[in-house]
């Protein structure tokens, strides 16, 4: 992978942290994610996330998740033969879940 491509996974790695810092979530980026023992890319509240980026904001994904939010829906569950259905949805949406979620442990 070539530096200008290193730079731009780097600065989105960044990105999601901050937005995850936003909603109150401990958050870190992993420094030489990948070439030490420790794997992912970012951790959340205690997940681990491997982060992919891609200049087209994968386009067709991007297009199924944006109609369904349109359509007043919360994002895509995707699916496949013998494989563990995925839920697509906003980042913003997921990081509001968790910090409910961690708001419900300590109150209850």
């Amino acid at each position: 992978m070539g530096l200008k491509e290193r730079v731009k996974g780097k600065n989105f790695e960044y990105r999601v942290v901050n937005i995850a810092k936003e909603y109150d979530l401990p958050a870190r980026r992993i420094v030489l994610s990948g070439s030490t023992e420790e794997k992912g890319d970012v951790e959340i509240a205690g997940f681990k996330f491997e982060c992919k980026y891609r200049s087209n904001g994968f386009t067709t994904l991007r297009q199924w998740v944006d109609k369904a939010i349109g359509q007043g829906l919360k994002g895509v569950v995707l699916g496949g033969y013998r494989a563990e259905p995925l839920v697509v949805i906003p980042a913003r949406d997921f990081f509001g879940l968790v910090r409910m979620m961690r708001r419900a442990e300590n109150n209850g």
